[in-house]
């Protein structure tokens, strides 16, 4: 809800776009057959664009299906797009008012809803227990207990191109991101890392 309060504060245009994501959050009816499972929903800061993820069957294969709403035009229908993805993806952040990412299990998806195209995708080997973004990075930390540390980091940039790795032992309990630094921390301590 406070992405929708900014909106209000942003001034007439926003506050009415931020009232039709209002009106269309209230109406959509949500269900197995019709949407799939909602897992995720993400708006972006200037209230114009939704992103909304479901779980959906296919036969036995479990699929994400993502839907793309833009709220910039008040008179014009809402739904632009909708994907089909080949994973779960419950989690989905704007890193600007067009650009959104999607976290996958194993995988990340980067997402243009201005031209309705994935920009970038990458899957990995070992399954994410943590993600994290800021407006220009994507972090992904991956549980690896090998001779190089118990856990493994990697960052990207916007445009989805790996820019650095660390492996580290610090047993975490949350992440908190500025600009480009990482803050990894516990009831006890905390540890940085330049993204």
């Amino acid at each position: 809800m406070s992405k929708i309060k900014e909106a209000f504060a942003g001034g007439k245009a926003v506050a009415c776009a931020a009232l039709a994501v209002l009106d269309v959050l209230g109406s959509i009816k949500a269900s197995l057959q019709n949407t799939g499972y909602p897992l995720a929903i993400a708006l972006s800061s200037d209230a114009t664009r939704l992103l909304a993820s479901y779980l959906c069957m296919d036969g036995s294969t479990v699929k994400t299906r993502v839907i793309s709403y833009n709220f910039s035009d008040t008179q014009s229908k809402h739904v632009i797009d909708t994907l089909e993805l080949e994973e779960l993806y419950p989690k989905i952040e704007f890193l600007e008012n067009n650009k959104a990412v999607m976290f996958g299990e194993k995988s990340f998806v980067l997402y243009n809803t201005d031209t309705k195209e994935i920009t970038a995708q990458q899957t990995f080997e070992n399954e994410i227990a943590s993600v994290f973004c800021s407006d220009q990075k994507i972090g992904f930390i991956f549980k690896v207990s090998d001779e190089n540390g118990q856990y493994y980091m990697e960052i990207y940039n916007k445009a989805g191109r790996k820019n650095s790795s660390v492996y580290f032992d610090f047993n975490y309990e949350g992440i908190n991101v500025y600009d480009d630094e990482v803050i990894l921390y516990n009831s006890q301590e905390m540890a940085g890392y330049q993204m």
